[in-house]
C-alpha cells in the first residue's frame, strides 16, 4: 500500500466499514479490490466511506471500476459514502450512494 493511503477496516457481526484515508491511485485502487475480495465475503453489507480521501486520480478510479466486478444482484450489499462516492461506483451497477 503506498505511504500516502490508508485503509481503516472497522467489522461488526454482519457489516464491515471500509474508511478510505489518502492519495487514492491505481495502487490504492487494487488495495482496495484486494480487501473487497478476502475480507467482504460473508457480510452483508459493504460501507465504503470515501470522505477522507485528499485526492483522486482518474486513473484509480478507472483501475477501480475495471476490477471491481460486483452483480447487479448483490449491490445492494455495497454502499458507497462521502465526496467521491459518485466517482467510484460503476454507472451501470445499482450501487447505494450515501
Amino acid at each position: 500500500m503506498a505511504s500516502n493511503f490508508k485503509i481503516r477496516i472497522h467489522r461488526n457481526s454482519d457489516s464491515i466499514h471500509l474508511n478510505l484515508i489518502g492519495f487514492f491511485d491505481g495502487t490504492s485502487a487494487f488495495e482496495l479490490i484486494n480487501i473487497l475480495n478476502d475480507k467482504c465475503q460473508d457480510v452483508h453489507k459493504v460501507f465504503i466511506h470515501t470522505s477522507k480521501i485528499s485526492d483522486i486520480h482518474p486513473f484509480g478510479c478507472g483501475v477501480f471500476l475495471k476490477n471491481f466486478a460486483v452483480k447487479n444482484d448483490r449491490s445492494d450489499k455495497f454502499i458507497i459514502t462521502g465526496e467521491y462516492k459518485d466517482r467510484l461506483a460503476p454507472a451501470e451497477s445499482n450501487l447505494l450512494y450515501i
